[in-house]
């Protein structure tokens, strides 16, 4: 038997190396219950140390951090973007010599007013909590089977009718697919469900229109 438990504390010696955990705080409390129980078997562990932290967890977390404070913007943050035009317009006050031909400020001042006038559009519509809206819909839709149903039919039948349509004007068909939820805990669950609002955002217009009139 001594030998056995000689040879079984040996071989954890030799073997243990690092244990790869998420950043929970009950991960570090086993940790140090680990260390304690292995401390008093003559084998040497140092919980921090010996603990490797998960890093698509802590990509996880980054993320959900930045998107939770992309839309906490102040009210003088859109002022700011539509202000932007004011940038000096002093390039537009040419000489008669200098209105023939090719004019770089003219066109720089161009690309300026675009820029500015895409960050105004991106900050207003970020104003609308877009993360928060499509959890609601995928929510509302989800959350009642009528609602999964309808939402297949219509897309088995825009497909038989093809009836959707892509910017171009292109026949499009969808796969039969159902929203995906974000879950808080799940990895990338947040990117799925927005994805899958994008491949059937060609459903919703059709969808609104059959569930109002139920």
């Amino acid at each position: 038997m001594f030998v056995n438990i000689t040879t079984s504390i040996l071989s954890y010696k030799s073997q243990l190396g690092h244990i790869t955990l998420d950043n929970a705080e009950n991960n570090a409390a086993a940790m140090n219950e680990l260390e304690d129980l292995l401390t008093k078997k003559g084998i040497k562990f140092d919980a921090k140390d010996n603990r490797i932290p998960c890093y698509p967890h802590i990509i996880n977390i980054c993320v959900s951090h930045i998107v939770s404070s992309l839309t906490k913007f102040a009210a003088n943050s859109i002022d700011d973007a539509e202000d932007s035009d004011a940038i000096s317009t002093d390039a537009s006050d040419t000489s008669d010599d200098e209105s023939d031909g090719y004019n770089g400020e003219e066109e720089d001042q161009d690309d300026i007013d675009l820029v500015a006038y895409d960050m105004g559009v991106w900050l207003e519509n970020l104003k609308r909590n877009p993360v928060q809206r499509a959890r609601t819909v995928v929510r509302t839709v989800r959350s009642s089977g009528q609602r999964k149903d309808a939402l297949s039919d219509i897309i088995k039948k825009g497909n038989t009718n093809k009836s959707f349509r892509d910017s171009d004007g292109n026949e499009v068909q969808l796969k039969d697919l159902q929203l995906i939820r974000d879950v808080k805990h799940r990895w990338d669950s947040l990117y799925n469900m927005i994805v899958r609002l994008q491949e059937l955002r060609l459903v919703c217009p059709k969808y609104i229109i059959i569930t109002t009139h139920h």
